[in-house]
């Protein structure tokens, strides 16, 4: 299903977690007839703004409602502990909103934002029904993945062979049915936009198994 983008719902709102750190702003899109929301984690950089916004693009062509941050961001993205937090959050509001209420929820994590992803998805198992992470880090990830219940995708470079056995051992401590996808070349994480269509194919076929009632 095409979804026009005049047809998009849009909604923000303010979340305010902790008066220690500044409100993060997020942005929730709904198309028409949403079948899924997809929250989406990443790390606040600019320079993969677009990246992400053409991901969310991707998943509003497939009838799914996203979350993302537009504002704030920043503070949260040193500790997966607290971005994790910061996620569950924003999937109580979504799913409260009239637009988003009775559907299943999904994580897209990219870079640091993957590992707090997985935080989401240990701490809040009944509500996260499918995680996908690109390019997470073992080291932060280890303890997370151990508590995951969801049904993860994780994707990484074929080509970069850190990459490959970082994620590796990411994947051995995911629950049965998650799966590891590993994308062609190297050369492209120079440019964020190169992966693109790469990432999304997989990701909205994830979801789209993962939250659409058959």
């Amino acid at each position: 299903m095409r979804t026009s983008l005049l047809a998009m719902l849009t909604v923000r709102h303010e979340l305010e977690l902790s008066p220690l750190r500044p409100p993060v702003t997020v942005e929730l899109s709904v198309p028409d007839a949403p079948r899924g929301v997809v929250i989406i984690a990443d790390d606040g950089s600019a320079a993969l703004r677009p990246r992400n916004l053409g991901l969310a693009w991707c998943l509003h062509q497939a009838s799914f409602a996203t979350v993302a941050a537009c504002e704030g961001l920043g503070a949260w993205c040193r500790s997966p502990l607290l971005h994790g937090r910061l996620l569950i959050a924003a999937t109580r509001w979504a799913l409260g909103t009239p637009q988003c209420r009775g559907l299943k929820l999904g994580l897209l994590g990219l870079g640091r934002g993957s590992v707090a992803a997985l935080v989401a998805a240990a701490l809040a198992p009944a509500t996260v029904k499918a995680v996908v992470a690109f390019d997470t880090q073992p080291a932060q990830a280890k303890g997370p993945t151990a508590r995951v219940g969801a049904p993860t995708l994780l994707m990484t470079v074929r080509d970069d062979d850190v990459a490959r056995r970082a994620a590796a051992q990411v994947f051995e401590r995911l629950p049965r049915g998650s799966a590891l996808s590993l994308l062609d070349g190297v050369e492209q994480v120079r440019d964020p936009m190169a992966l693109l269509v790469d990432i999304a194919r997989p990701t909205t076929r994830w979801f789209e198994r993962a939250l659409c009632p058959a």
